[in-house]
């Protein structure tokens, strides 16, 4: 158990949410909380990713469980749970019941009853199917009329419903047969990848339907999930034997680094060396429609003073979007604000729209990037998103008339909990070669990647997180200030690998995805010292790396993400422990300086941004790496 002060360096808060339950029976296992199951596996093969339960309320906010209930008898060869709660002030009444068997099966039951009338966009159960032997592979989508279809799922990301109208999905996950049937609503299945979840979706209502809906007062809505499961796994996993890292050399630099900055998210003159020590290599200053040329002044100062380029990015109202983008020419001169690249994109396009339209009546953002070439000739000019890549996705850019492509990634769309953030890192992979493949011959310079969501595409405005707990779709996320979003950026960094990302921007200077606290009164720590949050340190060395060499890293522990690169003889590496369970790494191979962040060095991290520098080097043949600690070292 952690003390209260160690889950505020590792999460940022003291609020640790009650560990799952994990069930065996037979066979079969799974991990049951009051939200989900999750990680079902068979002859201890992952078949499913999970069965959720999710109430949402108009906005696409999941509501939080009130008065939950719980029961869970396990028997040799039975599992039984049942849950009980409300949501949205006892508007609704849920009870869950679920049965599993060591024969392999597993049904759950779902009934809500609506005390007074109940408003919402998806309300029920949510199947989650992997990725990992999924993506591409056939599946047998049974419809409600009884008919069988072959389908795929999805290799490259889908943008629309890879199918509709399913009734029952029969596949093979690593030569298991999977059966699940479902009954009381109709399901439809999308791409979740899109969202960076690590996962495939069977949910319902069809999107086609009317949102809002309603359980009227007085009505109780029911759902069944059966699933079946059987057969062996073709693959047999050995016990991995633990071997010394070693390092093959890319044909490819490592990607640049730098920030993204609106409005409130620059620091203040005295911090300006912490950011310029930082060594970001361009600031994302994002303006418009409105053009404030005092923050595009201060923009252009900072980007100055840190000795970063700057990315423009233009959010555009007018009709003509000549005119548009010629205002926010007049405005940057006025600001002496001169951005190296620019993207262009009508403020239309920041809502999220399903891939056969309606669209936005007025300019396409084909009309921005084509203004904004003719504005900025001396400037490359990219083309995608502002936001993330279901929007990417939904309508890509022209790329033939873009120098590079861009979009946005943040991990809490659908669920924030802790294991579900750090699964999404599973999705980037995907998505940069989905990315790749709508943009060929074309570098991507990835916007804010982060947990946190900088604007919501998908309804009026980011959630309310007053109390700073893990809430899906807020901006401020309490771990941006942990060790766990420093762990978390490594592995967005590692997974840059083999794809054309030539830059990322991984944090803001301050503000909810800030490196550094911004205020004086919150940036000083109890002894005066500068607070630096563990994000800086790891945003400092990738920094350092920019334009490197870059190097693959063999070997790695399950669990364990890291980047490298190197220059004039010397080898950087960081590496990140993203898994559950402390992991001894064999390091003799080489002569390291090593360094590790945990909560041993955390209160030395925050008081010292030259900490990785001057902090005591560890030695050894092996080192200890706890979860959520991150590995600084150089050959």
């Amino acid at each position: 158990m952690h003390s209260q002060n160690e889950l505020l360096k590792l999460f940022g808060t003291s609020e640790f949410p009650a560990p799952g339950k994990i069930i065996r029976v037979g066979h079969l296992s799974f991990e049951f909380n009051a939200e989900s199951i999750r990680n079902i596996r068979w002859r201890n093969v992952e078949v499913i990713r999970g069965i959720t339960w999710p109430m949402r309320d108009s906005n696409w906010i999941a509501l939080a469980q009130d008065s939950a209930e719980e029961s869970v008898e396990i028997r040799d060869d039975e599992a039984r749970i049942s849950l009980g709660f409300t949501v949205d002030n006892a508007a609704l009444n849920c009870s869950l019941a679920i049965c599993a068997s060591a024969t392999g099966s597993i049904v759950a039951e779902l009934a809500m009853a609506a005390t007074e009338e109940f408003k919402t966009n998806r309300s029920g159960f949510s199947v989650l199917h992997p990725i990992k032997d999924v993506a591409g592979m056939p599946v047998t989508i049974r419809h409600s009329d009884g008919r069988h279809e072959s389908k795929e799922f999805p290799a490259l990301i889908s943008p629309s419903q890879p199918a509709f109208d399913i009734a029952g999905i029969g596949h093979k996950v690593d030569g298991i047969d999977v059966e699940i049937s479902f009954e009381g609503e109709i399901f439809e299945m999308e791409d979740q990848r899109n969202w960076s979840d690590a996962s495939y979706k069977t949910y319902c209502r069809p999107l086609v339907f009317p949102f809002t809906y309603s359980i009227a007062k007085g009505e109780v809505a029911t759902q069944k999930i059966s699933v079946k499961l059987s057969g062996d796994p073709t693959t047999f996993t050995r016990e991995s034997t633990q071997h010394e890292l070693s390092f093959s050399s890319l044909p490819v630099r490592f990607p640049d680094v730098g920030f993204a900055v609106e409005a409130g998210w620059l620091p203040e003159d005295e911090q300006l060396g912490l950011f310029r020590n930082a060594g970001a290599k361009f600031a994302q200053v994002r303006t418009g429609p409105q053009h404030d040329t005092g923050f595009l002044e201060n923009g252009s100062r900072f980007a100055t003073a840190i000795e970063a380029e700057i990315d423009a990015e233009i959010v555009t109202a007018d009709a003509d979007q000549e005119k548009a983008i010629s205002e926010a020419v007049g405005a940057m001169q006025e600001a002496g604000f001169v951005p190296e690249r620019v993207i262009a994109l009508p403020e239309a396009y920041l809502d999220s729209h399903q891939p056969t339209g309606p669209w936005p009546e007025g300019p396409s953002p084909r009309e921005s990037h084509i203004a904004a070439r003719l504005a900025f000739p001396d400037a490359r000019v990219g083309g995608g998103v502002l936001t993330n890549f279901t929007e990417f996705n939904r309508c890509p850019p022209d790329a033939s008339i873009c120098d590079f492509v861009s979009h946005g990634i943040t991990a809490i769309v659908h669920a924030a909990d802790d294991k579900t953030v750090i699964e999404s890192l599973e999705s980037h992979p995907c998505i940069h070669e989905s990315v790749a493949a709508l943009a060929p011959n074309r570098s991507i310079r990835l916007g804010l990647t982060a947990i946190g969501m900088r604007s919501n595409p998908y309804g009026p405005e980011v959630a309310d997180n007053p109390h700073l707990g893990r809430q899906v779709m807020a901006m401020s996320d309490p771990r941006q200030v942990g060790l766990f979003a420093a762990a978390w950026a490594v592995g967005a960094l590692a997974n840059t690998e083999g794809y054309p990302v030539d830059a990322l921007s991984i944090a803001s200077p301050i503000g909810p995805f800030g490196i550094v606290a911004g205020s004086k009164a919150q940036s000083e720590t109890a002894s005066g010292a500068k607070r630096i949050y563990p994000l800086y340190h790891v945003f400092r060395s990738a920094a350092e790396m920019s334009g490197q060499s870059r190097y693959s890293i063999k070997n790695l522990p399950p669990g364990i993400h890291g980047f490298a690169a190197g220059s004039n003889g010397v080898t950087r590496l960081v590496l990140a422990n993203l898994g559950q369970k402390e992991c001894e790494l064999p390091m003799s191979g080489y002569t390291y300086s090593i360094r590790i962040l945990d909560t041993s060095t955390y209160n030395d991290a925050a008081a010292d941004p030259d900490w990785i520098k001057c902090a005591p080097c560890r030695e050894g043949e092996s080192i200890c790496l706890k979860p959520l600690s991150i590995l600084f070292a150089a050959i």
